[in-house]
């Protein structure tokens, strides 16, 4: 059965991330994102949903190329992007010995 994720200001849709093709949504998001460089709000769409998941690529992705220009509409708590970008150089980084 096809699953439908939206994205708008009036309502929250809550998707089971445990049952989310994940393949599939990231590469339409990553294709979103890239093909609207313009626009913050699906590279900021792509960066909550990469971050969720733990994708470290693709949350990478989104914030390179949000370059901390996020969009407030999508995330609304700066500590949210802090903490995706935290988490990438921490992963980038590796173990501390």
């Amino acid at each position: 059965m096809p699953r439908l994720i939206a994205f708008t200001q009036r309502s929250i849709v809550f998707l089971n991330f445990g049952e989310a093709d994940w393949p599939t949504l990231k590469r339409g998001l990553a294709l979103l994102t890239h093909s609207y460089p313009d626009s913050s709000e699906w590279a900021s769409r792509y960066l909550v949903v990469a971050y969720t998941m733990k994708d470290l690529e693709a949350t990478k992705d989104a914030l390179d190329t949000l370059k901390g220009n996020y969009s407030p509409r999508v995330i609304s708590d700066p500590t949210f992007y802090q903490a995706a970008s935290e988490w990438v150089e921490n992963q980038l980084a590796g173990p501390t010995s």
